[in-house]
Parts: C-alpha cells; structure tokens; sequence
C-alpha cells in the first residue's frame, strides 16, 4: 500500500490540538500560579519550606513551563509540515485526499487508453478510405494523445512530489 494523505483529517487533528493546548496551557497557567502562590504565601518555614518552595522554583515551576513550550512547539511543528506539504506538492485544497494507490490504477488505466484510440483510428481511417472514392473525408483532429500525456504526466507529478515531501520530513 502506498501512501493516504487526507489533508481535511490533518486540518481537524491540528484544529482538535490547537483546542486542546489552548485549554491545557490555561490549566498549566492556574497550576503554575497556584505553587507561586504557596511561595508568596510564606508559610514554609525553615529548611523543608525552603526546599520546598526550591523545588517549586526549580522543578515544578520548570515542568509547568516546559510543558507549555512543549505544546506550542508540537502545533508550530504541525502547521509547518502541513505548509511544507502545500509548497512541496502544490496541493491547496483544504480537504485534498491523495492515495498512491489510486494514482497508479488512474495512470494504468490512461495508458491502456493509448492503444485503443490508436485501433480506432486506424478502423476509422480504413473507413474513410474505403469511401474515399466516392467523397473526399478526412480524419477529424484530436488532441486525445496530448491530452492524455498531459494528464498521465500530472499523475506523475503528484505521486512525485508526494514522495519528496516525504523524502523530506524522513
């Protein structure tokens, strides 16, 4: 199995975390300012007071901080890769779904389409030619083969790019 890349789910799960941190930073804030309060309290006294209220400052107080940075970084991270995705692959729909799989069967079924234009060309021109004595026709144009290149080459393109942003990100 190739890859799956559902940029409306990603969309949702970094929405759900930016909703998510938001509340959780608020928690860490209210815990953060309740073992400040205990420290401006001054009611530890002596050593466990004073080893308490290090440990606030040192440990506590770091981890609530640290926690924080930490969520803001993993939304920042999140909101990057998805930017880098957009710019690597050019893809700008919000709810773009991009399977390998479905890639591959797509170009498989365009290039059988190739060879049977090519046959009914060729029985349409025998047909011409057949009556060619009687009225003078010719082959109507087609851009069918560039169109089809065109379209194959874009499949290309995007299993492609897909690839070397993931390339990228490994």
């Amino acid at each position: 199995m190739g890859f799956h890349v559902d940029l409306k789910e990603f969309n949702e799960v970094l929405a759900k975390l930016q909703k998510d941190t938001s509340k959780t930073n608020n928690q860490l804030e209210q815990a953060q300012r309740a073992l400040n309060g205990i420290i401006q309290a001054d009611a530890m006294q002596g050593e466990t007071g004073n080893a308490i209220v290090n440990d606030i400052n040192n440990n506590q107080n770091t981890v609530v901080v640290g926690l924080k940075d930490t969520n803001e970084l993993l939304i920042a991270e999140m909101a990057k890769t998805l930017q880098d995705f957009r710019s690597t692959t050019g893809e700008s729909d919000e709810n773009a779904v991009i399977l390998e799989d479905a890639l591959l069967q797509a170009q498989h079924k365009l290039s059988s389409l190739q060879p049977k234009k090519h046959e009914m060309d060729s029985r349409i021109s025998n047909i011409y030619n057949s009556v060619n004595d009687v009225i003078s026709l010719s082959m109507p144009k087609s851009q069918f083969d560039e169109k089809l290149v065109a379209a194959s080459k874009e499949l290309e393109d995007t299993i492609q790019k897909v690839k070397q942003f993931e390339s990228k990100k490994a």
